[in-house]
């Protein structure tokens, strides 16, 4: 089986998506099969970047060259290195998805948790940061509203002027239907 998955990485498919679906059922075998390191090497070498490196949606690019754009692949790798890899290699992972600009809103999110369950309180607020960097309204609402719980649980009124600036900063550029009136 093995050999049939390393030969249809290789075919060259008209969609990005098909090519990640393979990798991601490769790597599905494997966990079938008890092979936790070997699904994680799978996953990590379909999610390499390729020594000539193409935009995804670049469609005269072979699709192996631009499948480590794929955020099927990396979501399953960061889901796998969170179960099986370190601490390191799971942050690596989530750091490497919004270096690559591919992130949803949902995995930024997905990263300040893990950093929030293993105690790194201010990279886990560095994580939500990042995200909404990278996002706009309304896209970016349900970052900015764990982001804001997650730092008043944590504080409550120990820094009341980093709140303020917090609610300030969410409020910037806020559309009417997402900001609560007080009647």
């Amino acid at each position: 089986a093995r050999t049939i998955f390393e030969k249809a990485t290789k075919v060259n498919y008209k969609q990005v998506d098909d090519l990640a679906v393979v990798w991601c059922e490769y790597g599905e075998m494997e966990l079938r099969h008890e092979n936790y390191e070997q699904a994680l090497r799978i996953l990590r070498k379909a999610t390499a970047i390729p020594s000539k490196k193409a935009e995804y949606f670049d469609a005269s690019e072979p699709v192996q060259n631009r499948v480590y754009k794929s955020l099927k692949v990396w979501s399953m790798l960061a889901d796998l290195e969170e179960s099986l890899g370190t601490f390191q290699s799971t942050k690596a992972v989530y750091d490497r998805i919004i270096d690559l600009r591919i992130a949803t809103p949902q995995i930024i999110i997905n990263y300040a948790m893990f950093l929030e369950e293993h105690n790194y309180f201010e990279e886990s607020f560095k994580a939500y940061e990042r995200g909404i960097a990278l996002f706009r309204w309304p896209n970016v609402y349900d970052i900015w509203n764990t982001y804001l719980t997650k730092f008043i649980d944590r504080y409550g009124g120990k820094k009341l002027e980093r709140a303020r600036d917090l609610f300030e900063q969410a409020l910037d550029g806020c559309p009417a239907k997402f900001a609560k009136s007080k009647d």
